[in-house]
């Protein structure tokens, strides 16, 4: 749904009137008046309706943020934009594997390997590669909220990657060649 912004409320009202109240200057005044009124009040909604997460910033984006739940804690305007749309993930979430993974790619930017591992009966883990511009607890506290209920949810940033492990991975350790068993890499 567009909103149409009427930028002037006066003249539009003036110029609606029957043909003759446009003569009287009371009538027209009165009219004004009216119409001013509504113009504030359009021009505050309009403000807000264009007021989203991409164009906000400072106390505007901090009220987005406490409305959502998630606080600032010295982040700059960029990287809590980031945890604000993270947040509301959450708070949408329904706890599945799909739903965590997809939130710690949306604060870890894409920039950290992750890796998700269920636990029986009701356990998930969460490893994050080493990053020293994300916080394992954070990423833990934003996650509680988004698990489904009774689920046990573990995160840690010790991630250790077998160097030699199979991968699908050009430069990495595919598969191996049959006539050398040291080539490729290993199952692991």
């Amino acid at each position: 749904m567009a909103l149409l912004y009427i930028p002037n409320h006066g003249d539009y009202a003036v110029a609606r009137l029957s043909e003759q109240y446009k003569d009287a200057p009371s009538m027209v005044a009165l009219m004004r008046a009216i119409a001013v009124e509504h113009q504030n009040t359009e021009d505050i909604v309009i403000q807000l309706y264009g007021s989203t997460i991409e164009n906000a910033s400072g106390h505007e984006l901090d009220v987005i943020g406490t409305i959502v739940g998630q606080a600032r804690k010295g982040k700059s305007d960029e990287v809590y934009r980031i945890w604000v749309r993270a947040r509301m993930m959450a708070n949408r979430s329904t706890g599945t594997g799909e739903e965590l993974l997809a939130i710690v790619y949306m604060v870890t930017r894409g920039l950290v390997p992750i890796i998700i591992s269920e636990i029986f009966p009701a356990g998930v883990v969460v490893q994050l590669g080493a990053a020293t511009f994300i916080d394992a607890s954070e990423v833990a506290e934003l996650l509680q909220s988004a698990r489904a209920a009774a689920i046990d949810l573990t995160v840690t940033n010790d991630m250790s990657v077998d160097a030699v492990a199979f991968a699908f991975d050009p430069n990495g350790a595919g598969w191996g060649d049959n006539t050398d068993t040291d080539a490729g890499g290993k199952f692991a």
